[in-house]
Parts: C-alpha cells; structure tokens; sequence
C-alpha cells in the first residue's frame, strides 16, 4: 500500500508543477539614461537611470547620482504585440509603455526611455 501512495503523490508533484515561463526577448540586458538635468524619485537626487531586463519578465531598476547608487526597485515587465509595459513593484514611480526601436526604448508618445547598454553576453562575460 505505502509505494502504491509514493506513486500517486509522487506522479501528483511532477503533473501539477507548472513550468516557469523564460523570456527570449531583444530587450533582454541593461538600458541606460543620462538624464540632462537631476530629477527627484522618491526624495532621491537622480541624474542617471538604469534598467537591467531579464528573461523572467522582471528587472531592476536603479538612480544613479554621481555614478553612486542612490535609488533602486524591482519592477515586472511584458510584450504586447511590440509594445512593452514596465509596472514598478512599489513606490511612486508610474507605470511606464514604450516601443523598442534597435537600441532605443521610445516612450508612445515620441521620447527617449533608454538607450542600449549591454547585451546579456556582455554582462555575463565581463
């Protein structure tokens, strides 16, 4: 009776685990900011943005502030039909939906998000 029960859950374990799903996205890898003046997020002096995409539909996000770490957070991120949308875990900070255009991240409505930094190979092979 005992291996007949360790067969059911054991066969129960392996069809229920759903399988975890993997980007392979151009946006994958680090995109950058430099912004022209310093802006303010969440009572932090930021002059430089950082995004790093990866293959789980999340990333992180950081404020630069003379090179210096000043500001990060976690974020999800998805791909409509060309259209990505960057929704932040926490904080004030706005969701975000722009276009990927070779090694820019377009805003809708015209504006620069980022541009290109590394390519996943670059940052695993530095």
């Amino acid at each position: 009776m005992k291996p007949i029960i360790m067969a059911v859950l054991l066969s129960f374990l392996l069809f229920s685990c759903s399988e975890i799903e993997i980007a392979d996205d151009p946006i994958l890898g680090i995109w950058m900011n430099q912004l022209q003046s310093t802006i303010t997020i969440e009572g932090e002096n930021v002059d430089q943005q950082e995004w790093i995409f990866n293959d789980l539909y999340k990333g992180r996000f950081h404020g630069y502030k003379d090179g210096e770490v000043v500001y990060e957070m976690d974020y999800n991120w998805s791909n409509t039909n060309g259209i990505y949308t960057l929704t932040y875990n926490a904080g004030e900070l706005s969701t975000i939906t722009f276009r990927m255009e070779d090694t820019v991240l377009r805003a809708i409505e015209g504006s620069v998000v980022a541009v290109r930094d590394k390519y996943p190979e670059e940052i695993f092979n530095d």
